[in-house]
């Protein structure tokens, strides 16, 4: 049986543009664009551990650099309300990515 998929909300505050934007390039490969600094990933545990170390790797905390992760139930993710247009729309069933 395959690994069962989450969805996560992952917020970011990166001070320096490079490490920004490779942050957000991680980021944009695994999930949807909610927000500037604001995703949304449809990931299985493992893969939200390698996420988590790719973009980490980027970070520099001493810089005030931070990152959260936020896995929400299904009936949490179901609930989602969101008011005008989204930068991608919102989907449970989307996978984010393929692993090939």
């Amino acid at each position: 049986m395959p690994e069962p998929r989450h969805t996560y909300i992952v917020l970011y505050d990166i001070a320096e543009d490079g490490r920004r934007s490779k942050i957000r390039d991680v980021l944009s490969s695994w999930g949807a664009r909610f927000q500037f600094s604001v995703y949304s990933l449809q990931s299985t545990a493992r893969e939200i551990e390698r996420i988590r170390f790719e973009v980490v790797c980027h970070m520099n905390t001493d810089d005030g650099d931070r990152i959260a992760f936020i896995r929400l139930c299904r009936g949490c993710a179901e609930r989602v309300m969101l008011h005008g247009a989204p930068i991608e729309p919102f989907s449970l069933d989307k996978p984010c990515c393929y692993i090939v």
